[in-house]
This record gives C-alpha cells, sequence and structure tokens, in this order.
C-alpha cells in the first residue's frame, strides 16, 4: 500500500532546504567609499596571495564561493555602477604592501574572469614610457608583456587578426592594439589612446566599442 508522506514533514523538508539555500548564498557588501585598508581585517602573507594565480596567470578558483573557503570576502567593488561592460571584483591586501584584484561576472555565478596583482601602479608617464622602449626595439610582445605590464592588466581581447591590450596607471589606462597581418608578414602596433579615471568612471559613458573588455579600478585602489 502506497503511504504518503505528512505535510508536517514536507514543511520541515522544505524548510531545511531553505535554510540551506540561504546559508551557500554568497553575500556581497559592496563599498565604493572606504580604502580596503580600512574595511578588510584579514592579511594574507606574499605566498598565500600568489596562491590566486597559477603558473599561467589564471585564477586558482573558479568562482567566488570557491575562493570565500580559502579567503574572506571583504572588500568588493562594482565599477558597472558607471558601466555595464566593467566587471565588480574582490580586493585581497598582502602583508607586504601588495594588492590582488579579483575580477568576477556577478551575472554568471560570480564566476572569476581574472586576477590583477601587484604592489602599487605607474604612473601614465612611466607606463607610457615602457610601451614607446617596447615599439622602439621591435620586441616581441609576449616576452615583453609578462616581466614589465601583466601586472597592469586591465582588459585584453583576443582576435585572430586584431589584439588589443590594456594597462592600469594611477591615472587612468592606456588601450592600444596589435594587427597581424600575413601579406606581408608584419604585425602593426597601433598608438595608445589613454582614458583618464574621470573618463573611465563618469555620468557619461565610453562607447562599447571602447569599453568591451575592459576591467578598469577604481581610484580609490589604486592610491
Amino acid at each position: 500500500m502506497k503511504q504518503s508522506i505528512p505535510i508536517r514533514a514536507i514543511a520541515a523538508i522544505m524548510l531545511v532546504l531553505v535554510l540551506t539555500g540561504c546559508q551557500a548564498h554568497l553575500k556581497l557588501d559592496y563599498n565604493h567609499t572606504d580604502a580596503a585598508s580600512d574595511i578588510v581585517t584579514q592579511y594574507y602573507s606574499e605566498a598565500q596571495i600568489k596562491m590566486l594565480m597559477d603558473e599561467d596567470g589564471f585564477c586558482t578558483f573558479e568562482d567566488l564561493k570557491a575562493l570565500s573557503k580559502a579567503y574572506r570576502i571583504e572588500c568588493v567593488r562594482d565599477p558597472s555602477i558607471y558601466n555595464d561592460d566593467y566587471l565588480p571584483y574582490v580586493v585581497l591586501l598582502s602583508e607586504d604592501g601588495a594588492k590582488a584584484f579579483v575580477f568576477f561576472d556577478k551575472a554568471n555565478d560570480h564566476r572569476i574572469k581574472k586576477v590583477i596583482i601587484n604592489d602599487g601602479f605607474l604612473t601614465k608617464q612611466s607606463a607610457g614610457e615602457i610601451l614607446d622602449q617596447w615599439t622602439e626595439q621591435g620586441a616581441q610582445w609576449d616576452t615583453q608583456w609578462l616581466p614589465l605590464l601583466k601586472k597592469y592588466d586591465s582588459g585584453i581581447s583576443m582576435g585572430a587578426i586584431r589584439q588589443t591590450f590594456c594597462v592600469a596607471t594611477k591615472e587612468g589606462l592606456y588601450r592600444f592594439s596589435l594587427e597581424h597581418r600575413h601579406y606581408p608578414l608584419m604585425t602593426i602596433y597601433r598608438t595608445p589612446t589613454f582614458y583618464t579615471d574621470e573618463e573611465l568612471f563618469s555620468s557619461n559613458s565610453l562607447p562599447h566599442e571602447v569599453t568591451y573588455k575592459l576591467c578598469p579600478i577604481l581610484p580609490i585602489d589604486k592610491d
């Protein structure tokens, strides 16, 4: 004979499921006014910060839920309040003064998209000099990018013909492109365009063709 489950038992099961779902939900407190050092309570060693990235520069965690099991998510920013193309990010602080910026997609289960780790940002002039020196020497981008500018990477768009790179500075960011041509075989360097923080984070949003794939960092985190 088929037995029915009592209504009270069903209600109890549903309550457990609801509570479990609430506990699994990741609560993010966005803050755009206070310095990260005034928000975070947990600092990490240099080794712990480096563990965020693998040898290829990708994050070792798939999403924020996984990240939260190893690190405290205390300082969260959301630049998308200025432009829908921008990604939110978590700020983690190191005991040696370095910062880690963990960018994630809040519309896609908080999946982590990229990580930047550095101990400060170059000025517009310093970054521009590195870019000029690189082009003057005709150096290969993959060998120059990694040691010099990778830690300031604010977005990369990779295409079969054109690659677009963005380099964060204290005052804003550079955006430039490389175009690969086969006949004749050459790489064409497009002179960088510099966008100030005022332009990046203003009520007058930049066009999508500029902000696509950008991962800008708010000025409060570049002091």
